[in-house]
């Protein structure tokens, strides 16, 4: 019988996100891309999403400053099956973040800031989707970000799971 242990000698950090999950079981488009990459490549990579046959409408984007580390979210509620298919089709996504995401059954977006960085909004792709929106995403992002749109109804208590998990960065 063989065992391996592993060690590691660096500081863990603690974050806070929110998971993509709706109150009614479906999943939000979010994406998480490789470090060190130029926004304009951001875009057109989220561009070719909202061209590739998913009913994607608006696409905001953020960054954590002054890293060139994007995240981005859209508020159209998928199956969970649509949602992995929209992650996988996206040129410069974090596989890391994709692993992660289809592992735990939920992706998570950090919402806390890390270390010496702040997250701004960016960028926001405007597109065209007669799909149903999760107000309740779209209201906690408005209320962090709030050059954001906000939603035109408003909910008393947000339907959303929040996490807390540890990283090395």
């Amino acid at each position: 019988m063989a065992c391996k242990v592993n060690i590691w000698n660096q500081k863990l950090h603690t974050h806070y996100g929110v998971t993509n999950e709706t109150h009614d079981g479906m999943y939000i488009p979010f994406w998480d891309f490789i470090e060190d990459i130029a926004l304009e490549r951001v875009i057109e990579s989220l561009k070719e999403v909202q061209r590739g046959g998913f009913a994607i409408s608006d696409i905001y984007i953020f960054q954590t400053c002054p890293k060139h580390s994007y995240r981005a979210v859209a508020f159209e509620p998928f199956e969970w099956k649509e949602y992995i298919q929209i992650l996988s089709s996206t040129d410069l996504i974090d596989m890391a973040y994709l692993k992660h995401s289809v592992m735990r059954g939920r992706a998570v977006l950090r919402l806390s800031e890390k270390d010496g960085t702040k997250n701004i909004l960016v960028h926001h792709l405007v597109g065209e989707s007669d799909l149903p929106k999760s107000i309740d995403h779209w209201q906690l992002f408005s209320t962090l970000y709030p050059e954001m749109d906000k939603p035109i109804v408003q909910v008393q208590k947000l339907r959303l799971r929040l996490s807390k998990y540890e990283s090395f960065r």
